[in-house]
């Protein structure tokens, strides 16, 4: 259904949409808002009064400056527009349908970022270029790094017996064997 709606609506304005339902507990400048979505501020502008007029958005005025933030009573939208598909999960789902991919972990520490992962392919043949184009779309859409390294199977498992990857992991995908 999510799918559905979003792809009836305008692409700038269901990136405004996902923009504000998954930073709620948030309020923006215009220009902060443009600078996050990376649309023109004139289109941001004239979207938010939209959505104001139709209390999808709250607009908080201080002085000459207006504070704009998602209604969090519309629960429905809310559940449409949150891509809070973590943005690890959007990038596996992505970077599974890359072919060669067999396998990706998560290397996990006592010190992880909420804004970070590191994470290791695995498989044969990888199309470098593809993954790149992965980890810039979750940095685009979530705002999170992700600092991957593509390995063959074998050089895992050198890697491992190395002991260069000593700490916890943690599977994100493994291809089903067919």
């Amino acid at each position: 259904m999510q799918e559905f709606i979003t792809q009836l609506m305008d692409a700038k304005l269901v990136k405004l949409l996902e923009f504000l339902v998954n930073h709620a507990d948030q309020e923006f400048y215009l220009r902060e808002i443009a600078k996050q979505t990376k649309l023109p501020v004139a289109t941001v502008f004239r979207m938010l009064n939209k959505l104001h007029s139709l209390n999808i958005v709250n607009v908080r005025q201080i002085k000459n400056t207006k504070l704009y933030s998602i209604n969090k009573q519309n629960e429905k939208l809310i559940e449409v527009f949150s891509t809070k598909k973590t943005a690890l999960e959007f990038f596996v789902e992505q970077v599974s349908k890359i072919a060669g991919v067999i396998m990706v972990i998560q290397l996990l520490s006592k010190d992880d970022k909420k804004d970070k992962a590191n994470i290791l392919i695995l498989g044969s043949n990888i199309d470098p270029e593809a993954v790149k184009q992965c980890v810039v779309a979750v940095k685009q859409r979530y705002n999170f790094t992700i600092t991957q390294l593509t390995l063959e199977p074998s050089q895992y498992k050198q890697m491992l017996d190395m002991g260069l990857y000593p700490g916890r992991k943690q599977v994100l995908y493994a291809k089903h064997a067919v």
